[in-house]
């Protein structure tokens, strides 16, 4: 894990809900929460809750919340959340 992501998560989820909306499997994602004990997250949405085909994999920020107006999605991937530019910041991660 990045150093201190978990103290980044732990705060924030004082503040806000954190939603962690991945491509990954259940399995995978379900592995990563608990063998990095992360606790923070009010929803988990995985590879089941993704659009369109396996090879163009879309994340439908609606599922999260209808006010988008409130909605900050940090991603790695700018084709997953194409659909929502003005609520995403893209990053990778090296």
């Amino acid at each position: 894990m990045l150093p201190n992501v978990d103290n980044f998560l732990k705060y924030f989820a004082n503040l806000y809900n954190i939603v962690l909306f991945s491509a990954g499997s259940y399995e995978y994602i379900n592995a990563a929460i608990e063998n990095f004990n992360i606790n923070s997250f009010t929803r988990v949405f995985t590879q089941k809750d993704c659009d369109g085909p396996s090879n163009d994999l879309r994340k439908d920020l609606t599922k999260i919340t209808t006010d988008l107006k409130r909605l900050i999605m940090i991603d790695d991937s700018f084709a997953a959340v194409r659909e929502y530019i003005s609520n995403v910041v893209c990053t990778i991660f090296l």
